[in-house]
């Protein structure tokens, strides 16, 4: 999970980057991705896309 975190052009995903920026933002963003993409039964990568729209 933080290898994909890590891979991101934090350029193209701002709504990501601004809480992957914060003290435990990995973390949330870790829990955050797995609880949206099993809520959505949708895979990880597709839950970034998502997950960015709805933040920014």
């Amino acid at each position: 999970m933080r290898d994909l975190l890590l891979s991101l052009d934090l350029e193209s995903y701002p709504g990501i980057a601004t809480i992957l920026n914060r003290a435990d933002g990995y973390r949330q963003m870790e829990n955050m991705l797995l609880n949206y993409a099993a809520t959505n039964q949708i895979s990880l990568s597709a839950a970034v896309n998502q997950l960015e729209m709805e933040l920014s």
